[in-house]
């Protein structure tokens, strides 16, 4: 069982790098549609081919993202930390997950609802234009650091 803890919601996401640039309206908004979850270790978070409703920001903790191959043995994709978020490209695909979420320790995460994104995105053209920078700019850093490495 994790602790009770006061978590900020608003103030979480607005270091969300996709919501960079956002009015503080708009965060407001999507933190209504965001909620926490508690996982302890060893929970699975999500499985393949599980429908996505939404992403998540981790507050604390890791998660570990893979599959099991088709000989049965686990891949690890990626292990998301602290402040990290995953899960945004499928949700904007549409499309079921494509690995497993579990947690490696006790974790506490956002879960921020697809369905507040897509009321975001009908109700003002900006929010998108807005949410397409800040995947741009984070886009060209991540590019920049991997030219770097």
């Amino acid at each position: 069982m994790l602790p009770a803890q006061n978590v900020n919601i608003e103030a979480l996401l607005a270091h969300v790098p996709l919501f960079n640039g956002l009015e503080n309206e708009e965060i407001a908004r999507i933190a209504r549609g965001t909620r926490e979850v508690n996982v302890i270790r060893g929970d699975m978070l999500f499985h393949k081919g599980d429908a996505s409703t939404g992403f998540h920001l981790i507050v604390y903790g890791q998660i570990k993202l893979g599959f099991t191959s088709a000989q049965g043995a686990e891949k690890v994709v990626d292990i998301i930390g602290q402040g990290q978020t995953f899960g945004e490209a499928v949700m904007f695909m549409d499309r079921p997950y494509p690995v497993f979420a579990q947690a490696l320790v006790d974790t506490r995460l956002l879960h921020v609802s697809k369905q507040v994104i897509v009321d975001e995105l009908e109700r003002d053209p900006r929010f998108a234009r807005k949410m397409i920078a800040s995947l741009s700019v984070r886009l060209h850093q991540d590019r920049k650091s991997t030219r770097l490495n």
